[in-house]
């Protein structure tokens, strides 16, 4: 590995374990210091931090926290991979979601929305905003997200 790269992979390091590097140029970025103190931090690293980190330094997306519960997607095996504490910090739903259809419909009931069926198709009108879909859960959920994208 030539030093450019070295000091790539490095740099990439220290940012992934949160080491704020000054603008200046990559060869100036990195001082003894920041270096110095990023090892450091890796060599105290364990469980799940460390597995964490593993996958941040890999350029993936990790969502979650990660002293208790995150997931990585990994695009090789098309598989969402969750790393937990325990089992109870993961909840899986799996399409059809039937528990959330019914979350959706609650919020969507509680925030004033307006059922009806239009041609036979279920619609869902939220503070001015139809959707349809093959249910009323779905519509439903399509309604909220255009109003969510229309109000912000």
């Amino acid at each position: 590995m030539d030093e450019f790269q070295k000091l790539k992979g490095l740099e990439a390091l220290a940012c992934v374990l949160g080491y704020q590097l000054s603008p200046r140029s990559a060869d100036s970025a990195l001082t003894s210091e920041v270096l110095a103190s990023a090892t450091d931090t890796v060599d105290s690293l364990e469980g799940l931090e460390l597995i964490y980190y593993y996958w941040k330094s890999l350029y993936l997306d990790v969502i979650g926290d990660p002293k208790s519960a995150f997931a990585v997607f990994d695009e090789r095996s098309g598989a969402l991979k969750v790393f937990a504490k325990t089992e109870q910090l993961v909840n899986v739903e799996v399409f059809p979601c039937v528990d959330f259809k019914w979350r959706a419909l609650e919020g969507a009931l509680k925030g004033g929305a307006t059922f009806h069926t239009c041609d036979g198709q279920p619609t869902c009108v939220s503070s001015g905003f139809p959707a349809h879909g093959a249910d009323f859960a779905t519509a439903s959920m399509r309604a909220w997200l255009k109003e969510s994208i229309n109000t912000r």
